[in-house]
């Protein structure tokens, strides 16, 4: 159970990337009108948290690319001092539905993409992925907007095969550099 617990709790932070582009805009940023909602999420981004006696630390990036037409965050989830996991993210706009859409590959060779969608106050996402073992697994991430620099993160509904995760502990992400 605690190699599972370890194993989701990376991968919802890699989830967090993957949601807080939707949560507002900064107009100082270059970003396609499509991604428009994406330009709050450029900059350096932590969260941390403590599971079990250890210690995570979670540090992302998020920079424009291809002339503003996708964003490219990447993440890496530390225990202690030691890296144990890296993601690339990458946020496009899907011109055939009108969503914003995300797909992340990691260091463990998982696959996960999905589309969002604005529920209330919260975003929330509905994703489904790969795991290293072939075997599909999804979930849903709900994030909700703080202030400009920070965020509450949650992943829940989380199935491996057939099998229901226990849902995630809540991260605080914060902006490393407060605008």
């Amino acid at each position: 159970m605690l190699r599972a617990k370890k194993y989701f709790l990376c991968e919802a932070f890699a989830f967090a990337v993957l949601f807080i582009p939707i949560l507002g805009v900064n107009a100082d940023v270059e970003v396609h009108e499509n991604l428009s909602n994406l330009a709050f999420s450029v900059g350096e981004w932590v969260a941390e948290i403590e599971v079990e006696s250890t210690a995570y630390r979670f540090e992302i990036s998020i920079q424009p690319a291809a002339a503003g037409h996708i964003l490219k965050g990447d993440l890496k989830v530390f225990a202690g001092s030691d890296l144990i996991s890296q993601s690339t993210e990458i946020f496009y706009f899907k011109p055939e539905s009108k969503k914003i859409s995300a797909i992340s590959f990691n260091s463990s060779g998982r696959r996960f993409e999905g589309d969002f969608k604005k529920q209330g106050g919260k975003f929330v996402r509905k994703w489904v992925g790969i795991d290293e073992n072939g075997k599909k697994i999804s979930g849903e991430n709900h994030l909700e907007k703080i202030d400009r620099n920070s965020m509450i993160f949650r992943m829940t509904n989380i199935h491996r095969g057939r099998t229901k995760l226990p849902d995630q502990p809540v991260l605080k992400v914060r902006r490393i550099h407060p605008r």
